[in-house]
This record gives C-alpha cells, structure tokens and sequence, in this order.
C-alpha cells in the first residue's frame, strides 16, 4: 500500500495488532506526508524495546538502531536490535526475499503510549504522532478502527466469507467481489429504513444487519420484488444498541472446512 500510493496531504495508517515489524515501521518513517498508529503486542512475543517497559500507564520516545551483523563491535554496543534477514530466495521463488529492506545500523525513534482499558487490561500503540497528541487523543483515534472491525465481521460471518468455495483465483476473486456488491446494497438500503424506536426503555434500537442481508438476498432473486415491502420487514428486525458493551474473546483453533462436491466419488 505504501509503495503504489503517494500521500499529497497529512495521512494517519492505524493497524491492528500483527502488523507491527520493524522494517513496517521503517518504511512508514521513510514515507513523507504519513504517520503510523498501530498496536502492538506487549507480552514475551513483543518487539525488544517495547517488552523492556514496566507494564503501567506511559507516553515516551524509544530509539535504537536496527542491525543485521553481529560483529564483535556490534555486541559491545547494547542499544541495538539485531534481525537476522534470510539468505536470498532461489531463482523462481515467489517469497519475499527478506523482511528488511533497509541497510546495516538503520537508526529508528518512535514513541510508545500505553494506556489501561476500563476492564483493567492494558493496551500498547507505536506512533509517530507528536507529543502534542496526548494519550487520550491517541486512544480515541486508535478506537475509529472499529468501524472497519465491524464492517470486516460482517463480511467474513454475515455474508459468509470465512470460507472461500472457488478453487481458482478468478472465482475467489468473483467470491469476494459478490460479497463486497451484497454488503454494500444491504448498508444501502438498511440507511432508508425507518426504525421505530420504544417510547419506554433504556436502549434505543437499530437494523439487524444480519437479517437485513437475508431479507436482501431474497430480495435480488425474487423478480419484480416490492421495495416498500422490503424496508418494512427489515424494519421488523431490531436489535438494541448497547454501547461501551465488552465481551471476552472466545478464542479457538480454526479447522479446515471439507467440502465434499470437491472429493472423487
């Protein structure tokens, strides 16, 4: 993404966790007109200089140089990271030849702010924002991601992209560019219903998307469908709007989907 766009104006990438790598971090410094937000893992699997940090509430700069030699001149110096890149790829070897594409002794400087959350559990951002961003600015902006979180849930469990049922890549590519269409259309015509909220109750209330995408779908193959009719059962589907409302993750091992037409009889 870096590579093929040129930001002519000011420009803020926030990314999710398992994005955060130095030669990531390196490319986003190197390119003019952006900054970075991007969270980071703060447990053993963390980045050196960030695992180093005492686990509480803090804004500082960290700054150390990336190495890819380990000379006896380089051991004697303690403010480096040393990464080890991989030997170059075979001829015809469609990998990435290495994941730093800078030179030996590559200087970085960020700054880290971790915050705590209303549950008790912390939370740690790299940026590059100025130090006129203060901690909570940095949190709110980091919490505009979840739109997109949302929008990305919707796509893999409510219109089913978790699993991809084409085996060539034109029909994974037609696979998802189906589900793009339907999610659009249903967000489109999910912003015309009129929802009708209760006059006692503490909730208001809105479409349920899930629901919608179903009454949508129906919708499409069914020729010379009403459209008035459509609003109005989807607006019989709601579900209450419940912010700040937190849930644990139910983490789990994801299994490989069968798909029996694919097997010889």
């Amino acid at each position: 993404m870096l590579k093929r766009n040129t930001f002519d104006q000011k420009t803020l990438i926030i990314a999710d966790r398992g994005f955060e790598s130095y030669n990531l971090i390196a490319h986003l410094l190197e390119k003019d007109n952006t900054d970075f937000l991007i969270r980071v893992k703060q447990n053993r699997s963390a980045m050196r200089e960030v695992a180093k940090l005492p686990m509480l509430e803090l804004d500082c700069d960290i700054s150390f140089s990336i190495c890819t030699t380990q000379k006896n001149t380089d051991k004697q110096n303690k403010n480096y990271v040393f990464l080890q890149v991989p030997k170059k790829s075979k001829p015809g070897s469609t990998t990435r030849r290495g994941r730093w594409d800078f030179g030996n002794y590559y200087p970085m400087r960020f700054r880290i702010c971790r915050f705590q959350l209303d549950n008790g559990e912390f939370e740690t951002v790299a940026t590059s924002l100025p130090h006129s961003f203060t901690p909570e600015d940095i949190k709110a902006l980091y919490h505009l991601r979840w739109g997109l979180e949302t929008g990305f849930r919707d796509l893999k469990y409510t219109l089913g992209l978790v699993n991809l049922h084409g085996k060539s890549d034109a029909f994974a590519e037609q696979e998802i560019y189906a589900s793009l269409t339907a999610f659009n259309f249903a967000s489109r015509v999910c912003r015309e219903v009129v929802v009708r909220q209760p006059t006692e109750g503490i909730y208001a209330y809105k479409v349920n998307f899930k629901m919608a995408v179903t009454l949508c779908r129906e919708f499409i193959r069914t020729p010379n469908a009403d459209g008035e009719k459509l609003l109005s059962d989807i607006a019989r589907y709601t579900v209450p709007i419940r912010p700040g409302r937190q849930d644990q993750r139910d983490l789990r091992v994801k299994g490989f989907p069968g798909f029996v037409y694919r097997v010889a009889a």
